[in-house]
């Protein structure tokens, strides 16, 4: 199975189901609309400017009330998967 690397807080929402988007530079093989794909959280821990963090804040409540705890985070592995 195919993997996708998306940095934290991105993959996290995408496995939750709270960011059903991913924009990226390049187009998707066309054999992989539609397929199954691993979600890997990258290394990386950028740090979020307060408009983002207010952004993804305001949207966890509005899905489900639930607070978004960025020590609590995976980096470096496979999270979830997607379609």
């Amino acid at each position: 199975m195919k993997a996708l690397s998306i940095k934290q807080p991105w993959a996290w929402l995408i496995c939750k189901g709270w960011k059903d988007i991913e924009n990226r530079d390049w187009k998707l093989p066309a054999g992989m609309y539609g397929q199954r794909i691993y979600i890997h959280a990258g290394r990386s821990r950028d740090e979020l400017n307060a408009a983002t963090m207010k952004w993804i804040y305001a949207r966890l409540t509005e899905a489900q009330g639930h607070e978004l705890v960025a020590a609590r985070l995976s980096y470096g592995a496979i999270i979830g998967e997607a379609t």
